[in-house]
């Protein structure tokens, strides 16, 4: 009896030592750990070269009553089917131009049956290989003159004239604004004087780096382009990730959609608020992207994505975005080195990086398209969408005489549908 309970004891005060040292390794470990996370974060000389500033999104509107979505973009038919990565559309009659992802400008002509497309320019010098390099227009305008302004991610601003194809470089992307280079000009609008208001997404990311440019800094800018004297001034700064653009009727105010916050704001041209802002339109219940006038004295704003779940944790969190942004530099540095082994083939490892560059799709969901239907005084109309996945990732919606018509630069297709069957 007396050995078994020494047994016992024995047995107890082991396991207690063994639980102790296990408890100090996990502490040591959760020690160490907590340690390299805080070097990680605050050492300097890595990447991203940044200050991370904390934003959070308002709530999204309560979209109940009227404004619960309808399913009107379900009638939307196919314009053309061969047109991939148009993000924009200027619209002169019944004839319609845009430009794609390499660079090419293109004239759509609608037919009984289908429509002819014909390439009348470039955005940017031809490349041996067609890749995004070679031009990302973003937005298009047709000026008082009837030329073709474009906006290019990787260009600047430039025009085109439709009936000779010349081109003419308003500026470049690599010109420096009030000191600070552009890197993903946007989208643009023209006023009857010429002058340009555009918006630049980010000053430090570029186009491609997807992650970053929806999750770092508010380095974004609403900007104006005087024609006359080919100088560019800041209207306001510390955006985070403007992009569509659109003045009102009488030019008196111009308006941006703030993409990561949900956001439109309006910019005062004239009056006695002149050279100020307000919000127009908060809680918008995705992503807002292009922004154009509805025939009807209001807005259609194009949502290529639904709301972002990890974009509003991460916001208020800068120290968090930084340190997962570190990670993903070391995880990409550490892949490259696998790469010149040859372990992987090339399309698995480019599959590879895309996803620790992009954090997967980061919660962005834009496989449904969605649009929002705003008055003149930015009060929600209708939201519409689709039941089905024809029609995603609308990055615009322009209004024609009896047409609505829809791009988007994930898709393969313009789209085309009645206006009178737009409604709520």
């Amino acid at each position: 009896m007396k050995s078994t309970f020494n047994y016992v004891i024995g047995a107890l005060a082991s396991a207690h030592h063994r639980f102790f040292k296990m408890l100090n390794k996990l502490s040591s470990i959760l020690l160490y750990g907590a340690l390299a996370t805080m070097l990680l974060v605050v050492l300097p000389g890595f990447p991203p070269y940044i200050h991370f500033k904390s934003f959070k999104l308002a709530r999204g509107q309560d979209m109940t009553g009227k404004l619960v979505p309808n399913f009107a973009l379900d009638k939307a038919t196919p314009v053309d089917d061969q047109i991939f990565g148009s993000e924009s559309l200027a619209l002169r009659g019944s004839t319609l131009y845009t430009a794609v992802v390499g660079g090419e400008v293109l004239e759509i002509e609608e037919l009984k049956e289908g429509a002819r497309v014909r390439k009348i320019g470039r955005t940017g010098e031809p490349c041996a290989e067609e890749n995004i390099a070679c031009g990302l227009p973003l937005g298009i305008r047709l000026d008082a003159r009837g030329n073709l302004v474009i906006i290019d991610a990787y260009q600047g601003i430039v025009g085109v004239n439709p009936k000779s194809g010349a081109r003419l470089s308003y500026f470049s992307r690599s010109d420096p604004i009030e000191g600070v280079p552009p890197k993903i000009p946007n989208d643009l609008d023209t006023a009857k004087d010429g002058t340009i208001y555009w918006s630049d997404f980010s000053s430090n990311f570029e186009a491609h780096e997807f992650a970053l440019k929806y999750m770092g800094d508010n380095s974004g800018r609403l900007i104006k382009f005087d024609p006359k004297t080919k100088k560019n001034t800041v209207l306001i700064s510390g955006l985070f990730g403007p992009n569509g653009i659109q003045l009102s009727e009488k030019e008196d105010y111009v308006l941006v959609n703030e993409a990561i916050k949900s956001r439109t704001l309006r910019y005062y041209l004239k009056g006695p608020k002149a050279g100020t802002f307000d919000v127009f339109l908060d809680g918008i219940p995705g992503v807002p992207d292009n922004i154009r006038p509805n025939g009807r004295g209001g807005y259609f704003i194009a949502m290529r994505f639904e709301r972002s779940s990890a974009v509003e944790y991460l916001g208020p969190l800068p120290q968090l975005r930084k340190l997962l942004f570190r990670l993903q530099w070391f995880a990409l540095t550490g892949l490259s080195i696998v790469e010149r082994t040859h372990i992987f083939d090339k399309d698995r490892m480019n599959l590879l990086k895309h996803y620790v560059e992009n954090f997967g799709t980061m919660g962005f969901d834009d496989s449904k398209g969605s649009v929002l239907e705003l008055d003149g005084n930015g009060n929600i109309l209708a939201w519409y969408k689709t039941k089905t996945s024809k029609m995603f990732g609308i990055t615009q919606v322009t209004a024609g005489k009896s047409y609505a018509y829809f791009n988007s630069i994930a898709d393969d297709k313009i789209w085309k549908m009645s206006l009178k069957d737009l409604k709520n």
